[in-house]
Protein backbone atom coordinates (compact mmCIF):
# COMPACT_ATOMS: atom_id res chain seq x y z
CA UNK A 1 0.00 0.00 0.00
CA UNK A 2 2.66 2.29 0.78
CA UNK A 3 4.78 2.03 -2.10
CA UNK A 4 1.96 2.13 -4.29
CA UNK A 5 0.64 5.62 -2.04
CA UNK A 6 4.71 6.68 -3.07
CA UNK A 7 4.50 5.79 -6.88
CA UNK A 8 1.47 7.77 -7.30
CA UNK A 9 2.63 10.46 -5.19
CA UNK A 10 5.63 10.64 -7.22
CA UNK A 11 4.13 10.20 -10.61
CA UNK A 12 2.08 13.24 -9.47
CA UNK A 13 4.92 15.46 -8.80
CA UNK A 14 6.58 14.41 -12.48
CA UNK A 15 3.39 15.20 -14.26
CA UNK A 16 3.12 18.63 -11.84
CA UNK A 17 7.12 19.01 -12.85
CA UNK A 18 6.20 18.94 -16.91
CA UNK A 19 3.45 21.19 -16.86
CA UNK A 20 5.56 23.55 -14.97
CA UNK A 21 8.00 23.18 -17.55
CA UNK A 22 5.58 23.59 -20.75
CA UNK A 23 3.65 26.87 -18.64
CA UNK A 24 7.12 28.05 -18.33
CA UNK A 25 8.28 27.78 -22.44
CA UNK A 26 5.11 29.06 -23.49
CA UNK A 27 5.65 32.33 -20.95
CA UNK A 28 9.34 32.61 -22.35
CA UNK A 29 7.76 32.23 -26.05
CA UNK A 30 4.81 34.73 -25.30
CA UNK A 31 8.07 36.80 -23.99
CA UNK A 32 9.88 36.63 -27.45
CA UNK A 33 6.87 37.44 -29.58
CA UNK A 34 6.22 40.38 -27.19
CA UNK A 35 9.74 41.79 -27.30
CA UNK A 36 10.03 41.58 -31.08
CA UNK A 37 6.61 43.06 -31.74
CA UNK A 38 7.37 45.90 -29.00
CA UNK A 39 10.52 46.91 -31.35
CA UNK A 40 8.48 49.49 -33.32
CA UNK A 41 9.48 52.49 -35.99
CA UNK A 42 7.16 55.52 -35.74
CA UNK A 43 6.07 57.19 -39.19
CA UNK A 44 5.20 60.38 -38.87
CA UNK A 45 3.72 62.75 -41.91
CA UNK A 46 3.86 66.51 -42.52
CA UNK A 47 0.29 66.77 -41.16
CA UNK A 48 0.84 64.73 -38.48
CA UNK A 49 -0.64 61.30 -39.43
CA UNK A 50 1.16 59.16 -37.53
CA UNK A 51 1.93 54.89 -38.66
CA UNK A 52 3.30 52.42 -36.09
CA UNK A 53 4.86 49.49 -37.64
CA UNK A 54 6.34 46.68 -35.72
CA UNK A 55 8.82 44.47 -36.34
CA UNK A 56 6.28 41.71 -38.00
CA UNK A 57 4.65 44.64 -39.60
CA UNK A 58 7.91 45.21 -41.55
CA UNK A 59 8.88 41.55 -42.21
CA UNK A 60 5.12 42.04 -44.27
CA UNK A 61 6.43 44.70 -46.70
CA UNK A 62 8.48 44.24 -49.71
CA UNK A 63 11.84 43.16 -48.69
CA UNK A 64 15.22 45.24 -50.11
CA UNK A 65 18.77 43.75 -49.35
CA UNK A 66 22.14 45.99 -50.21
CA UNK A 67 25.51 44.36 -49.97
CA UNK A 68 27.78 47.60 -48.70
CA UNK A 69 30.39 48.21 -46.86
CA UNK A 70 30.81 48.84 -42.77
CA UNK A 71 32.71 51.60 -41.40
CA UNK A 72 34.93 48.99 -40.33
CA UNK A 73 35.35 48.15 -43.91
CA UNK A 74 33.96 44.85 -43.57
CA UNK A 75 31.35 43.59 -46.16
CA UNK A 76 27.81 42.82 -45.49
CA UNK A 77 24.70 41.98 -46.76
CA UNK A 78 21.74 44.19 -44.80
CA UNK A 79 18.17 43.41 -45.86
CA UNK A 80 15.07 45.46 -44.58
CA UNK A 81 12.65 47.75 -46.22
CA UNK A 82 13.18 50.28 -48.33
CA UNK A 83 12.97 53.82 -47.09
CA UNK A 84 11.00 54.91 -50.17
CA UNK A 85 8.82 52.07 -49.69
CA UNK A 86 7.89 53.71 -46.03
CA UNK A 87 7.52 56.87 -47.58
CA UNK A 88 4.10 55.41 -49.41
CA UNK A 89 2.86 54.58 -45.98
CA UNK A 90 2.50 58.54 -45.30
CA UNK A 91 1.39 59.15 -48.43
CA UNK A 92 4.50 60.64 -50.01
CA UNK A 93 4.22 61.28 -54.00
CA UNK A 94 6.92 59.70 -55.74
CA UNK A 95 8.12 59.76 -59.39
CA UNK A 96 6.65 62.56 -61.46
CA UNK A 97 4.60 63.62 -59.12
CA UNK A 98 7.64 64.19 -56.57
CA UNK A 99 8.21 68.32 -57.54
CA UNK A 100 7.31 71.39 -56.86
CA UNK A 101 6.37 71.99 -52.96
CA UNK A 102 7.48 68.34 -52.06
CA UNK A 103 10.69 69.43 -53.16
CA UNK A 104 10.46 71.69 -50.25
CA UNK A 105 9.79 68.86 -47.55
CA UNK A 106 12.78 66.43 -46.18
CA UNK A 107 13.04 63.22 -43.83
CA UNK A 108 14.01 63.33 -40.26
CA UNK A 109 15.71 60.06 -38.66
CA UNK A 110 15.57 60.11 -35.44
CA UNK A 111 17.34 57.46 -33.56
CA UNK A 112 16.54 56.03 -29.83
CA UNK A 113 20.19 57.65 -28.91
CA UNK A 114 18.76 61.08 -29.91
CA UNK A 115 21.25 61.20 -33.01
CA UNK A 116 19.46 62.27 -35.87
CA UNK A 117 19.63 62.72 -40.14
CA UNK A 118 18.58 64.05 -42.70
CA UNK A 119 17.46 63.12 -46.59
CA UNK A 120 16.55 65.41 -48.99
CA UNK A 121 12.89 63.76 -50.34
CA UNK A 122 14.72 63.21 -53.93
CA UNK A 123 17.50 60.83 -52.06
CA UNK A 124 14.87 58.25 -51.38
CA UNK A 125 13.34 58.18 -54.99
CA UNK A 126 13.88 55.93 -57.42
CA UNK A 127 12.99 58.93 -60.57
CA UNK A 128 16.00 60.79 -59.05
CA UNK A 129 18.61 58.03 -57.77
CA UNK A 130 19.43 54.34 -58.30
CA UNK A 131 20.51 54.06 -54.78
CA UNK A 132 18.24 52.85 -52.28
CA UNK A 133 18.41 53.38 -48.81
CA UNK A 134 16.90 50.71 -46.80
CA UNK A 135 15.65 50.76 -42.96
CA UNK A 136 17.55 47.21 -42.06
CA UNK A 137 16.53 44.77 -39.10
CA UNK A 138 19.25 42.13 -39.99
CA UNK A 139 22.59 41.83 -41.04
CA UNK A 140 24.14 38.56 -43.38
CA UNK A 141 20.63 36.95 -42.03
CA UNK A 142 21.03 37.43 -38.43
CA UNK A 143 18.80 40.20 -36.66
CA UNK A 144 20.61 43.59 -35.85
CA UNK A 145 22.62 43.48 -32.56
CA UNK A 146 21.41 45.49 -29.80
CA UNK A 147 24.13 48.63 -30.18
CA UNK A 148 22.88 48.60 -33.98
CA UNK A 149 19.10 47.82 -34.59
CA UNK A 150 16.21 46.62 -34.21
CA UNK A 151 16.41 48.84 -37.18
CA UNK A 152 18.58 50.77 -38.81
CA UNK A 153 19.34 53.26 -41.65
CA UNK A 154 22.01 51.93 -44.47
CA UNK A 155 23.19 54.29 -46.97
CA UNK A 156 24.90 51.86 -49.88
CA UNK A 157 27.97 54.10 -51.69
CA UNK A 158 28.58 56.98 -49.00
CA UNK A 159 32.47 57.20 -48.25
CA UNK A 160 31.53 58.11 -44.50
CA UNK A 161 28.89 56.08 -42.75
CA UNK A 162 27.44 59.35 -40.91
CA UNK A 163 23.99 59.15 -41.86
CA UNK A 164 23.70 55.18 -41.22
CA UNK A 165 21.44 55.70 -38.27
CA UNK A 166 21.16 53.25 -35.35
CA UNK A 167 18.62 52.12 -33.07
CA UNK A 168 16.56 54.05 -35.59
CA UNK A 169 12.77 55.44 -33.20
CA UNK A 170 11.24 57.60 -35.88
CA UNK A 171 11.00 58.47 -39.70
CA UNK A 172 9.17 61.83 -40.11
CA UNK A 173 8.37 63.87 -43.29
CA UNK A 174 9.31 67.38 -42.47
CA UNK A 175 7.66 70.71 -44.82
CA UNK A 176 10.45 73.16 -44.53
CA UNK A 177 7.84 75.72 -45.29
CA UNK A 178 6.71 75.51 -41.24
CA UNK A 179 10.44 76.14 -40.08
CA UNK A 180 11.09 79.75 -38.58
CA UNK A 181 12.78 81.71 -40.71
CA UNK A 182 15.66 83.94 -39.75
Amino acid sequence: MGSRRSIRRLTARLQLGAVCLLLAGAERAAAADAKSDAAAVVLRAADGKTVRLTQSDLKKLPRTEVETVDHRGNKAKYSGVALRALLDKLNVPHGEALRGEWMRAFVVVDAADDYRVIFAMAELDPGFTDRTIILADTRDGQPLKKFQGPFQIVVPGEKRQARWVRMVKEIRIVDSRTLEKP
